[in-house]
């Protein structure tokens, strides 16, 4: 498998925001990936998914995966 930079296929790199006072576990609709979902890989780790209500999601305006 071939190796990346991120500075070498991303366009932009962002900073998103979750919802004022965090999560609640077991509610949301769309995943939220952080760097606490990267593996020393480079790969990414799926368990423990934080989600983040639809509402929440409609209203960033940046931090969107593309």
């Amino acid at each position: 498998m071939k190796n990346y930079k991120l500075v070498d296929i991303l366009l932009t790199m962002e900073s998103g925001s979750r919802p004022k006072g965090g999560i609640i576990a077991g509610e949301g609709d769309i995943p939220s990936l952080g760097a606490e979902h990267l593996d020393g890989n480079g790969g990414f780790k799926f368990d423990n998914l934080k989600l983040v209500p639809l509402s929440f999601f409609k209203s960033m305006k940046q931090g969107l995966l593309q």
